[in-house]
């Protein structure tokens, strides 16, 4: 895919050559998506495999869950709702499903939150930060 999309490049550095602006902002419009199916598979050949690594992804959402919305930062608003949103049916998932195994609350000189899920059975956990 990542040949498909530097073949497209070309083409559209090509038709800017030619001076052919109106050629070049149509091959713009139909630039080619990465598709990252096989990265992922590659990295977690196994679903276990992926979530040893679920709680650095799900402190990160919440994190970004976490952050005040405003058009003048640069992260984009969008993406702030999407990690609300995917927080949310996170937690209710963990909810729903009587997976949550443990949580702690610690106030002391910083507020440190974290809870711990069992997912696919009693030794598999995805621990995540809360913020």
């Amino acid at each position: 895919m990542h040949r498909a999309i530097r073949v497209h490049e070309r083409k559209i550095k090509k038709a800017e050559a030619k001076k052919n602006h109106e050629h070049a902002n149509r091959l713009r419009e139909k630039t080619p998506k990465p598709k990252i199916d096989r990265i992922i598979r590659q990295r977690y050949p196994r679903f276990v495999d992926a979530l040893g690594e679920l709680d650095d992804y799900l402190t990160m959402v919440h994190l970004f869950a976490a952050l005040p919305v405003s058009e003048s930062k640069k992260i984009e608003v969008e993406s702030v709702h999407k990690c609300r949103r995917l927080a949310h049916e996170w937690q209710a998932f963990i909810s729903c499903t009587h997976k949550l195994r443990k949580t702690l609350y610690m106030l002391k000189a910083y507020t440190t939150r974290y809870i711990e899920a069992s997912i696919l059975s009693v030794y598999d956990f995805a621990r995540w930060n809360l913020v």
